[in-house]
């Protein structure tokens, strides 16, 4: 998160705030620890889009080629970068002094050479993992023998299968309600008896919950809402000096927090809205960067104001955010 926001433009405290709310949130401590496949995935999605905001499209393509093999949502950070390269062309029509690459040529260029690159190793990549170990499909009870591309149709079309006509059952949930902490998902909750006595304790001894942290949440659909209007209005230059009062690095993070997050969590809307598709809150994982810049930026906008009242109550919500991860914390007796 730290390489991704300075790639980013971001500064040094800005990259911190949003390492440090990946660090405090309860989903993604949670999902490290218990290893799903969405936490590797979305490791090589940060990497990825790292690289090509640093300008190395082919290590940008080889990085998000293997995060698809990890799990087959990785590939919406191609989504991603179409929308921060769709808004730098809308910001260099509309700012009077953009960066030169940031007009729609040489962002289509790159956008389709790291695309390229992606999706043709992995395929590749496919291919060869077929040839160490056969894929399986466990829904057939048969093994998969035709080669990469029949093993990335069985992908899809079991993903495609997946769905909830009469709404969400157990765990399952809409990917709206994610955005509130609806449904969250137990994963083990561990009460031991007390000894000597036929009681539970009061207080679990470990409880895995996937839940968002609800301090970070409560300022998610703000934090991208701002990023979003921050990225389409115009840099105005301050009268005394003649510098604009944004950098083009406070643009582009208000871009990319925008951007990752309508990338990978609209398709899940979608997906859901048209074809019943079953969804979990565990999806948000490869949500949440989008959130932490997205909110990382609505703070440091907030704490350059100078404002005391606005900056107490940034300390008030930095330090709920702290109290909110020991609460929470899976091995802590006291939640």
């Amino acid at each position: 998160m730290f390489a991704l926001v300075r790639a980013a433009g971001g500064g040094r405290w800005s990259a911190v705030g949003a390492a440090g709310l990946m660090a405090c949130d309860n989903l993604l401590l949670v999902h490290g620890r218990i290893g799903t496949l969405d936490i590797y995935a979305v490791a090589g999605m940060i990497w990825g889009v790292a690289l090509y905001l640093r300008g190395w499209w082919v290590a940008a393509g080889v990085t998000l080629a293997a995060a698809d093999c990890l799990k087959e949502v990785a590939p919406y950070a191609l989504i991603v970068l179409g929308l921060v390269e769709l808004a730098r062309w809308f910001v260099a029509r509309r700012d009077p002094d953009p960066p030169v690459d940031w007009h729609w040529r040489p962002g289509l260029t790159r956008l389709a050479a790291t695309a390229f690159v992606s999706i043709g190793l992995f395929v590749g990549l496919l291919g060869l993992m077929g040839v160490i170990a056969k894929p399986y499909a466990d829904s057939e009870a048969s093994l998969i023998t035709g080669g990469p591309f029949d093993h990335l149709w069985h992908m899809v079309s079991y993903a495609a299968n997946l769905t909830s006509p009469h709404g969400p059952q157990g765990i399952a949930s809409y990917p709206w309600q994610w955005l509130v902490d609806l449904k969250p998902i137990t994963y083990l909750r561990i009460n031991p008896s007390l000894p000597g006595q036929g009681l539970y304790a009061i207080h679990p001894v470990s409880a895995f919950l996937g839940v968002v942290s609800p301090p970070i949440l409560l300022l998610a659909i703000p934090g991208v809402l701002f990023g979003i209007y921050r990225s389409g209005s115009r840099r105005r230059a301050v009268a005394s000096t003649g510098a604009p009062v944004r950098t083009l690095g406070d643009v582009q993070l208000a871009i990319l927090g925008a951007a990752w997050f309508v990338g990978t969590w609209l398709p899940y809307e979608l997906q859901s809205a048209v074809d019943s598709r079953t969804s979990y809150l565990y999806y948000m994982v490869v949500v949440m960067p989008g959130i932490y810049v997205a909110v990382t930026y609505l703070i440091s906008i907030g704490w350059r104001r100078r404002q005391k009242w606005l900056r107490m109550g940034i300390g008030l919500w930095a330090v709920s955010v702290v109290v909110a991860v020991v609460l929470m914390y899976p091995f802590v007796a006291a939640f």
